[in-house]
């Protein structure tokens, strides 16, 4: 059985890759701050993305990670959480999956991040995918768009967000984000790749 490693497992994107991981018949280790946090299907790792130290133990052994950040607006981000940081825990990962000799690394990162667009919660992704490309990490990149998920407010009765209705608006469900990162994960073969190799 496979062992997959996945950050933000007690987040949407994170539980979403869990989830679909768990159904496949994968070992699932759930990194998270919170020792008392419960993940239905893993094993609860206690990490922090901010000590790289704590990140190669709980990668040891594993064949996969999943590596997803928390968004700098996020009310259960820790305080003082900035895109700045963001970069950090997104390089500390990528750092410790080398250094536990994880064979591919999965980073979920934004459609926007291609290129630097000086939004700074944009370009802190970007600066992980420049990270990445730089130490020889076997790396898918996802590149989801904005979350249909986020368009509502469970009891409100109306969206979140208002568009023209000429505009045209990308969407992916988190369900499906997580349903792609476990196909992904499933064929390294395929998919996982040296990212700097791959931009020459």
């Amino acid at each position: 059985m496979k062992t997959a490693v996945v950050t933000g497992a007690t987040g949407r994107q994170g539980g979403a890759v869990t989830r679909h991981l768990v159904a496949a018949g994968w070992e699932v280790r759930a990194v998270t701050r919170d020792p008392a946090a419960e993940v239905p299907g893993a094993s609860v790792v206690v990490a922090d993305q901010g000590s790289p130290e704590s990140l190669t133990r709980a990668f040891a052994g594993a064949d996969a990670v999943f590596s997803v950040q928390p968004a700098p607006h996020d009310p259960r981000a820790p305080q003082g959480y900035s895109p700045a940081v963001e970069t950090r825990w997104g390089r500390n990962v990528a750092d410790a999956a080398l250094a536990a000799g994880v064979s591919h690394l999965v980073y979920a990162s934004l459609v926007a991040a291609r290129d630097r667009t000086g939004v700074a919660s944009f370009d802190s992704k970007f600066e992980v995918e420049q990270h990445i490309a730089g130490i020889g990490v076997p790396t898918t990149v996802l590149r989801p768009t904005t979350f249909m998920d986020g368009l509502y407010a469970p009891g409100l009765p109306k969206l979140t967000h208002l568009l023209h209705p000429a505009v045209r608006y990308h969407l992916v469900a988190v369900d499906d984000i997580g349903a792609i990162a476990a196909a992904v994960l499933a064929d390294p073969g395929r998919f996982a790749a040296f990212l700097a190799e791959k931009r020459r």
